[in-house]
């Protein structure tokens, strides 16, 4: 597997794009619905050090903090399944976050030749919903009871 690269954005001084380590993870502050999910999944964070091995992940740093962990594995050739996890701080530097996860998905989709990028979003995440649509991705449809806890989830996808 060949590592994606992101090719350099105009980012401020203080936010930094890098690897991503699981360690992360533990260093940020997840809202109430990440952490149900964490609590409900005991293995999320080996399952995304695994996506992470075998695809593409990284990690956004504001001053040394990370306020945005995403990735992507290659599901089969052209089809892609992205996630991403926040900090609570990631309001507080939204357009900034918001122009490098544009970029990413722009850049990722040529690089990997994706025909479609894939994920699941929280049914009830409105704040979330709005992001991805910002980065171009439509709401196909609701996966019932999808989540460990039993809540449902929207799958939205990106057509390049």
């Amino acid at each position: 597997h060949q590592r994606f690269r992101l090719r350099p954005i105009k980012l401020p001084a203080h936010v930094k794009v890098v690897d991503f380590s699981t360690a992360h993870l533990r260093l940020m502050r997840l809202d109430a619905w990440q952490l149900s999910v964490m609590r409900s999944f005991p293995a999320y964070e080996q399952s995304l050090g695994r996506m992470a091995a075998v695809g593409e992940a990284h990690t956004a740093l504001i001053e040394g903090h990370p306020v945005m962990c995403w990735g992507l594995i290659v599901l089969w050739p052209g089809v892609a399944e992205a996630w991403m996890l926040r900090d609570e701080a990631i309001s507080q530097h939204g357009m900034t976050l918001a122009r490098c996860a544009s970029a990413y998905f722009l850049q990722v989709g040529a690089a990997l030749a994706l025909s479609r990028c894939q994920f699941a979003v929280a049914a009830d995440n409105g704040r979330a919903i709005r992001f991805a649509k910002y980065l171009k991705f439509s709401v196909e449809g609701v996966m019932r009871q999808y989540a460990p806890d039993g809540s449902d989830y929207l799958m939205m996808a990106r057509l390049y």
